[in-house]
């Protein structure tokens, strides 16, 4: 067995599995997703953060030995549903045994802004944006399909492989784009494009089955849109 020095890791997923273990979906830092065997029954929580020991094969690691890396983040009601939702997205999309270590300071970073009550909507958009550059899919607000710049009198058109195409009648204004760009994510109208196109390149990468968080937001958060 091939045994790796500890790595930063938090819990996205949690399944009792026989009478004295958990199989563990873990974010790690500097392998990506890894799905760990942990024998023992002591409380394993989400949004704590983690030092992990693991060993193994590629494909069946056995977590040795679980150490608490700092306080567990506390978040409740609307807040515990979002944390969700980014768990799923990291647990749908992130590679196994790739490095994320950028994306997991942003998601540690997500999780304390929420519990810290920090507005929602920009931390969630800007988490969607580092994942999708993480993914190799990241939309370039820099220039359009035809190598030129953004123009903040120009409206453009989103064609569905995360690039923008010129067009008078495009839904698009420029100026929004290059707002979205500078990560101007407090502006209610850059927040709200932010959305629409992260959620649109999320959802190609997504596939058909719909989001389990977004269901329990929409139907457990009464007087709520979706934020996610």
């Amino acid at each position: 067995m091939i045994g790796l020095p500890p790595v930063n890791a938090f819990v996205l997923q949690r399944t009792p599995y026989r009478e004295d273990s958990w199989l563990l979906r873990l974010f790690t830092s500097d392998r990506g997703q890894i799905t760990a065997h942990y024998r023992g029954r002591d409380a394993v929580y989400l949004y704590q953060p983690y030092h992990a020991e693991l060993q193994g094969r590629d494909d069946w690691q056995r977590c040795q030995h679980l150490e608490i890396a700092g306080p567990v983040l506390r978040l409740t009601g609307q807040r515990a549903y979002l944390a969700l939702y980014l768990n799923e997205l990291c647990g749908r999309l992130l590679p196994r045994w790739v490095n994320a270590e950028s994306l997991f300071g942003t998601y540690y970073a997500t999780l304390k802004g929420l519990q810290a009550g920090t507005p929602a909507e920009p931390l969630l958009r800007y988490f969607e944006r580092r994942l999708l550059e993480q993914l190799g899919f990241g939309i370039d607000f820099r220039e359009d399909v035809a190598g030129e710049p953004l123009h903040a009198a120009q409206r453009y058109r989103f064609d569905g492989c995360n690039r923008f195409v010129a067009a008078d009648d495009g839904e698009l204004e420029g100026q929004l784009l290059l707002a979205l760009q500078n990560n101007h994510l407090d502006q209610p109208a850059v927040a709200l494009l932010a959305k629409h196109l992260f959620r649109q390149a999320l959802s190609y990468h997504l596939g058909e089955q719909s989001l389990v968080s977004r269901e329990l937001f929409r139907t457990r958060v009464p007087g709520k849109g979706s934020q996610s």
